[in-house]
């Protein structure tokens, strides 16, 4: 897992630009804001990953972008079990 800042971060201050709504996890990689990225690897490739949406106090504590991180561990949890299921 990184923090990531957006790359406009050191170009314009990021609480005077327009920024993704907190609600709007399909467009958190566009966060202006500190925001988390979980990478999944496979056999030293990069093979997904997940933004989860900024949170100006950096606690990601509400529903909003924890809903979104568990869909994408479900799924890759059942991705894999398909994997080894057909290689089985």
């Amino acid at each position: 897992m990184e923090l990531k800042w957006s790359k406009f971060v050191n170009q314009i201050h990021h609480f005077v630009i327009n920024r993704v709504h907190k609600e709007d996890f399909d467009n958190a990689s566009q966060s202006a804001f500190l925001h988390p990225i979980v990478r999944r690897f496979c056999r030293g490739s990069m093979i997904t990953k997940h933004h989860i949406i900024e949170d100006l106090a950096g606690e990601w504590l509400e529903d909003i972008p924890i809903k979104p991180l568990l869909k994408f561990f479900g799924g890759e949890l059942a991705r894999t079990a398909q994997l080894h299921a057909v290689s089985a």
